[in-house]
């Protein structure tokens, strides 16, 4: 996780990357996926080699880093290997959570806003609408999401087991993006009778906490009123930790924090300085490894299905380039 936060870009860098950036390093097509634990550029180029080299260096100079650490980190893929890997990905084999179907609308909004941005053409509009189209025909077609856990939902599992008497515990869920919201219903859903929403738009948390049913804290009061809650869950987009170890004192009633940021939320000193027990995407995993065996069985169908879409897809690439090199278009 630690390798991820070091190249992973945040909603600013991303922006600047694909409105700006792109153009000055000659990137003709480009679609960058971040979700909590996964961060990869898509892109076609002219001279791959050297876009990707100019790819490393922006991320170095947005993470203050060494200029050569992220190709240390970051792994290149090409062509059918690269396409393979999308659909993998867009499947669900690929993710922490075996067979979640999160990843798929991920890919979807990751591939819309760079189409909206105008950074996507031919080739990667076919590519992106395949891959989802594939993410949805695994999904109809194969058990792979059959009781699958979404990382919102292994997040409550993960409360569930460090704290059996959870339901007499107050809860804060910090941020009403996707995880937070998520995070919020599972907890809804299973009847939890304490649950308090804060986000920085108070107006975004008030609106969602009519909807759920639930409590609303006014962001300003946030840090006034932190050591409050025994669990908080904090899903935010922030290239800073939000919750630090100064925030709690002697009388806190905080005993978990389960952070789903990437980076992370949480200040890293924060267990050490207070006591309190930290969960991150990474401590996840083990949680999400349970009870998959059954959906792992379906991989052979995925497969099939997705060697099918790459057959199709490669057909599609012949036709198209044999269009484009033909007589009448040169």
């Amino acid at each position: 996780m630690q390798d991820i936060e070091a190249v992973y870009l945040n909603q600013d860098a991303k922006h600047d990357f694909l409105t700006t950036y792109c153009t000055s390093i000659h990137l003709n097509e480009c679609v960058i996926l971040n979700t909590c634990n996964r961060f990869e550029i898509y892109f076609e180029a002219e001279n791959p080699h050297d876009v990707q080299k100019k790819i490393c260096h922006y991320i170095a100079q947005s993470k203050n880093s060494d200029p050569d650490k992220p190709a240390t980190i970051l792994k290149s893929l090409e062509g059918k290997e690269a396409l393979q890997h999308l659909f993998n990905v867009a499947t669900g084999i690929d993710s922490m959570v075996f067979g979640e179907n999160e990843i798929l609308t991920q890919v979807k909004e990751s591939y819309d806003a760079s189409k909206n941005l105008g950074r996507t053409s031919g080739l990667f509009n076919k590519v992106f609408q395949t891959a989802v189209a594939v993410g949805k025909r695994v999904r109809a077609e194969t058990g792979i999401s059959r009781g699958s856990y979404s990382v919102s939902s292994i997040a409550i599992e993960a409360i569930r087991e460090k704290n059996l008497d959870y339901f007499g515990h107050n809860i804060l869920v910090i941020g009403t993006g996707v995880m937070g919201k998520r995070s919020v219903k599972k907890l809804t859903a299973l009847g939890h009778p304490d649950v308090t929403v804060v986000n920085r738009t108070n107006q975004k948390a008030l609106d969602f906490a009519k909807e759920e049913k639930v409590h609303f804290l006014a962001y300003e009061d946030l840090f006034k009123r932190i050591g409050d809650f025994s669990i908080i869950i904090i899903a935010v987009s922030s290239s800073e930790p939000i919750i630090k170890s100064t925030q709690f004192s002697k009388a806190s009633k905080t005993s978990l924090i389960v952070d789903l940021g990437l980076p992370r939320n949480v200040e890293e000193t924060v267990p050490d300085d207070t006591g309190i027990y930290v969960i991150t995407v990474d401590g996840l995993r083990e949680i999400a490894e349970k009870n998959v065996g059954r959906r792992k069985a379906e991989v052979e169908k995925v497969q099939t299905i997705i060697d099918d879409e790459l057959i199709r897809f490669n057909h599609w690439e012949t036709m198209r380039n044999a269009e484009l090199h033909s007589p009448r278009n040169t």
